[in-house]
């Protein structure tokens, strides 16, 4: 076997065995790991578009991969990948193979027999020619670029005065129900025009922010993080009232849907921004919470997402809770708990936390 096939076949197998951590990075923005790497070309590339294979129809043209076929200094063949998607104000993550190595040397060092029985060579066509304008360079400046971005939304946001509740996006997106007690729960900043919120994580740390721009009628949201998979485990933070007993935390995805469960719940709520974030948010807690996910009905060749992926996050005692729509409104396809409050008012979500917390009480005996 001569040197390149022998490095293609060593790449090869650095994706079989780390193929459960690819696939997880993958995951979180939407795209499919397996049939990714089924057409890899082997060296490096950048994809796009339709290029990208995705695991469900809403991600389709909205994602890239950028891949690098790099090598340590004693020859050993490593991936890099970067997965991004503009979908869900824009997330990325990163598969580095220089560190999958060194955690999981003792792996490599187990499979090496095979390596030395192999005596044909193999062979590896490129799908698509090599691009090679991707450097490693060009990764360090969009991370340098990154973090001095988020930099200024930091200093930005220290500065920024607060949103209130007569600023006219908030008061429509509120149906007109939103009060400064409301709004002292939540960290939400006027930014030349915009609103910006941070997102952060278990530890009080900030790891991103949330710009929203009230101008634009869609795609009026974009997430700015501090470095590559800061969007794991971080939300958006509502902070429980004080003074109250105990409440359960409760999920959602999205800022105003969080704002419109607010208004009935005065426990803390924690909006992940994304259906797939459930699971990165909800691993470090031990206790119960509520998940009040979306109702995603409309998406017939997806399914559900917003419930398949709080349950796949939830463990033995967690509630679930789904926004109700009469089939009057079902041509305007709504989804979440704040377009139940546009349609119904605030009653409708007191109603129907109140209908969750006695199922749940009766269950639990």
């Amino acid at each position: 076997m001569n040197r390149t096939a022998y490095q293609q076949w060593e790449m090869t197998r650095v994706f079989e065995l780390a193929f459960n951590d690819i696939a997880k990075a993958a995951a979180e923005v939407g795209i499919d790991a397996k049939a990714l790497l089924a057409q890899l070309p082997p060296y490096s590339v950048r994809l796009t578009g339709n290029q990208v294979p995705v695991l469900e129809k809403r991600y389709r043209g909205t994602c890239s991969v950028t891949y690098y076929f790099n090598q340590n200094p004693a020859g050993e063949p490593w991936p890099f990948f970067r997965f991004h998607t503009f979908k869900d104000g824009g997330v990325t993550t990163d598969f580095n193979g220089c560190r999958w190595l060194k955690a999981n040397r003792a792996v490599l060092e187990r499979t090496s027999q095979v390596a030395q029985m192999a005596s044909e060579p193999i062979i590896l066509e490129a799908a698509t020619p090599r691009d090679s304008s991707i450097t490693l360079p060009q990764f360090m400046a969009e991370d340098k670029s990154r973090a001095e971005y988020f930099a200024l939304l930091q200093k930005g946001f220290r500065y920024a005065p607060s949103i209130g509740p007569e600023h006219p996006y908030i008061k429509s997106k509120l149906a007109g129900y939103a009060n400064q007690q409301l709004l002292r729960r939540i960290m939400l900043r006027n930014f030349r025009g915009k609103l910006l919120v941070p997102l952060e994580r278990i530890n009080g740390e900030h790891t991103g922010f949330q710009l929203i721009m009230p101008d634009r009628v869609t795609d009026n949201k974009r997430i700015h993080v501090a470095y590559p998979g800061a969007m794991r485990g971080s939300f958006v933070k509502i902070s429980a009232v004080s003074g109250l007993r105990y409440f359960p935390i409760m999920f959602c995805e999205g800022i105003f849907t969080a704002l419109s469960l607010a208004l009935v719940w005065p426990g803390e709520i924690r909006a992940v921004l994304s259906c797939h974030n459930y699971t990165g948010c909800r691993d470090h807690l031990n206790e119960h919470v509520y998940f009040a996910h979306d109702s995603d009905l409309y998406k017939p060749q997806i399914g559900n997402v917003g419930l398949q992926h709080a349950k796949a996050a939830s463990r033995q005692g967690d509630i679930f809770i789904t926004p109700q729509f009469l089939p009057m409104h079902q041509a305007q396809k709504p989804t979440d708990f704040n377009d139940m409050l546009q349609l119904y008012g605030v009653s409708s979500l007191q109603q129907t936390i109140e209908q969750a917390m006695v199922e749940q009480s009766a269950l639990s005996g």
